[in-house]
């Protein structure tokens, strides 16, 4: 398999090196699976680098300013070389994809005159004005490139990426990019559509890891040393908090009020409990480098503020009118949080993690269907 990265999972980790990059770099070491940045992903990671560092220096040289009048002005400000450092982030970035096996794919294979085609066309992954969609259209070019030099049919590419809207949805191509495929002698479901990056760890990577089944139940039964799934929780409770509000505010929210009574919008994260009601670890899988993931799972009791709109008809002489009002409303919720865990087997310290995904379940205030 040919593992493609789009630009939306590399400038969400900037090193390559967070819990989910560990587990695809232990994959791609342990099969003959390799992995590709094509030139457009790499030079615009580079350039999300650049504008990010920039942004957090004019921050940081703001806070420290600040502190300096609060002080006795002692603390002195964070000078940055931006270009030195810009380009010492892009020899880090072409060694670290060598270390994970992978290669950066320049522009030759890229015809213009093919992308020009396309733009015209108003075929994917151009929008239907085929204006918006430059840089997917190279990417996805770069991917055909790949599977043209590659002579056997079973080519198999999984192309991850969070911008389903131009390659497909539901991990499936769009048509356009499947006859793209078929066009080029391969079958139309050679290239996979993964969700982001946590969606292939979890569908095609575990699978293929050693699985450490004595480790997982010490854990689960706090009999694993230094390592204990409270004092985790406890420990790193901002960050699971910050992204659980993260994902509030992203979540499919009209889906998860399907079958309640009202309209509401704009949720948000109005609390959550410092404690969990349940934990449980699902698996342990043996890494590169005398490291382990584990797979871990906390439910949180908590609440989610947001607005239930109202309309009340209502007439005025012989014209029907309706009123519109917000109201803030807040419900209980319990947020089932799923983690990955990297651990060092020597010492047993965490050496990342990350928050792959979440459920919310609605408590019982709301305003149900079935309960009316």
């Amino acid at each position: 398999m040919i593992v493609v990265l789009d630009t939306t999972e590399t400038y969400q980790d900037f090193r390559l090196n967070n819990a989910n990059f560990e587990l695809l770099r232990t994959y791609l070491y342990r099969t003959s699976s390799t992995l590709v940045v094509p030139r457009i992903v790499f030079e615009e990671t580079i350039n999300h680098y650049r504008n990010e560092l920039k942004k957090a220096a004019s921050e940081c040289k703001r806070g420290i300013k600040k502190i300096q009048k609060m002080t006795d002005g002692s603390i002195r400000p964070v000078n940055i070389d931006l270009e030195e450092t810009v380009q010492e982030y892009r020899t880090y970035l072409e060694e670290q994809v060598c270390q994970l096996r992978g290669e950066i794919v320049d522009y030759n294979g890229i015809d213009v005159s093919s992308i020009v085609a396309r733009a015209l066309a108003r075929r994917k992954p151009f929008d239907s004005n085929g204006q918006k969609g430059f840089r997917d259209a190279v990417l996805w070019e770069s991917v055909l490139s790949l599977l043209c030099r590659e002579n056997e049919n079973s080519t198999d590419i999984a192309l991850i990426s969070h911008n389903s809207s131009d390659f497909g949805s539901d991990e499936v191509l769009a048509s356009d990019l499947m006859h793209d495929c078929e066009a080029a002698g391969k079958s139309s479901d050679c290239v996979r559509l993964f969700h982001g990056l946590a969606s292939f760890i979890t569908k095609e990577v575990k699978p293929h890891l050693e699985k450490l089944e004595s480790i997982r139940s010490q854990i689960e039964n706090e009999q694993y040393e230094v390592f204990d799934l409270t004092d985790f929780f406890i420990d790193i409770f901002d960050i699971i908090r910050d992204a659980v509000s993260d994902m509030v505010r992203t979540c499919d929210f009209d889906s998860l009020t399907h079958n309640i009574f009202g309209d509401f919008r704009e949720p948000e994260l109005h609390e959550l409990d410092n404690q969990f009601s349940s934990s449980s670890i699902f698996d342990v899988w043996s890494l590169q480098d005398n490291r382990i993931a584990a797979s871990i799972e906390y439910a949180v009791p908590g609440k989610i503020k947001c607005l239930e709109i109202d309309e009340e008809p209502y007439f005025a002489g012989d014209k029907l009118f309706r009123e519109h009002t917000e109201n803030e409303f807040i419900g209980d919720a319990t947020f089932t949080i799923y983690m990955t865990t990297i651990l060092e087997i020597d010492t047993r310290e965490v050496v990342d993690f990350e928050v792959d995904e979440l459920t919310i379940d609605l408590g019982f205030n709301w305003p149900y269907r079935d309960n009316d």
